[in-house]
């Protein structure tokens, strides 16, 4: 049984190891009537959109606030608090845009590009942390994403055995 909730283990550390090495993100966008540069994305990093009051979010393939071929991510707010969400996949590589289609919005700056890399094209080094010296004098340097799967895989461990 041990044996088997090892080999159990052993999966879901190559399953986490393989999520982290994607170093996906999650970029949080505050949705409202103002005007946005354009911002880099790669495959696999997903957008929130949080909004309040009449918006929405559409994406736009034209680039621009002309609405051919737009498509829904979510639909008006009202008064309420609301959000979208939409994941970078390959064929969004190159400029993908967000506009809000409510009355004048899209017009008065509420446009948003980002420009999409390939997950492949990431060059950037994992963030380092510096840990404490060490008794021998040497440091230790662990990246965030080695650090949060140590963690993670000694609370499955904890709860495993």
């Amino acid at each position: 049984m041990k044996y088997f909730a090892s080999l159990q283990l052993l999966g879901m550390l190559a399953s986490l190891f393989a999520s982290y090495a994607e170093g996906a993100d999650e970029i949080v966008i505050d949705w409202f009537i103002k005007s946005y540069k354009d911002l880099p994305a790669k495959v696999g990093d997903s957008v929130r959109f949080e909004f309040t009051n009449n918006h929405n979010v559409y994406i736009h393939p034209s680039g621009t606030c002309d609405e051919t071929d737009s498509v829904a991510l979510d639909i008006m707010s009202g008064s309420a608090f609301n959000t979208a969400s939409y994941t970078f996949v390959e064929d969004d590589v190159g400029a993908k845009t967000f506009a809000c289609q409510v009355s004048s919005h899209c017009g008065s700056g509420q446009i948003l590009t980002f420009d999409v890399a390939s997950a492949d094209n990431n060059t950037e080094a994992p963030e380092e942390l510096e840990a404490p010296e060490t008794s021998s004098g040497e440091f230790l340097s662990l990246s965030k994403g080695l650090v949060s799967l140590i963690v993670s895989v000694s609370l499955i461990s904890f709860h495993l055995f």
